[in-house]
């Protein structure tokens, strides 16, 4: 039986449940969705199912806990909060120079081992009960070597990517620096133009009214 079911925002995201256990587990399922959107999903699930098992063992990453059907994947649930949640709470203050230290170093073992987070927005990033970064959300990401004639351009971009997320969060929990002070690479344009493309798709299917599966 699952628990505290976190509704999508959007038609084109998973629903996303708890599986209660030792530990719990956060399941996120696309079964419930349109067709069009379930082959997405396979998509998304096929990508972070590899993300989350080269990444086995780096703290701040969740564990891969196996999938329950081909529309479903199960991780490690993270007791934590989002920064786009903190940024609006009263405990701003649970961001601190060193959060965002330790965030720079998450982010750099993701890269050792060949894994680029391409959409590190502020609800993918969580801080934990200890204060301690998490990164969640890997349906976009890079593997180095995927594409071998654009590999070095495309890291430099994600690198990029990366160093913008960082000054955001800095700017926005410490008021120092600013994003603007990274130059923006295609790919951050890209995943800007993607962004809104989903959210015109989200708004086309709603239209078009997909039923669920129950």
């Amino acid at each position: 039986m699952s628990v505290g079911t976190i509704a999508p925002r959007n038609i084109t995201k998973s629903d996303i449940y708890e599986l209660p256990g030792e530990p719990p587990l956060l399941v996120k399922d696309y079964s419930r969705r349109g067709p069009l959107v379930r082959l997405f999903g396979r998509f998304c699930l096929r990508n972070e199912e590899r993300a989350l098992k080269r990444l086995a063992g780096v703290e701040g990453v969740p564990r891969f806990c196996g999938r329950p059907n081909p529309l479903s994947l199960a991780m490690e649930r993270v007791a934590g909060e989002n920064l786009a949640t903190l940024r609006r709470s009263d405990r701003r203050d649970a961001i601190t120079p060193d959060f965002v230290q330790r965030l720079r170093s998450l982010f750099l073992a993701l890269e050792e081992r060949g894994v680029f987070h391409a959409d590190p927005h502020m609800r993918n990033i969580l801080c934990d009960e200890r204060g301690r970064p998490w990164l969640v959300d890997f349906s976009f990401c890079y593997f180095r070597g995927s594409v071998p004639l654009l590999d070095r351009w495309l890291v430099r971009n994600l690198q990029t990517l990366r160093e913008r997320q960082l000054a955001k969060v800095s700017r926005t929990f410490l008021g120092i620096g600013s994003e603007d002070e990274v130059p923006a690479g295609l790919v951050f344009r890209a995943i800007l133009a993607i962004g809104r493309l989903r959210r015109r798709l989200a708004r086309a299917l709603r239209k078009l009214k997909f039923p669920r599966r129950s």
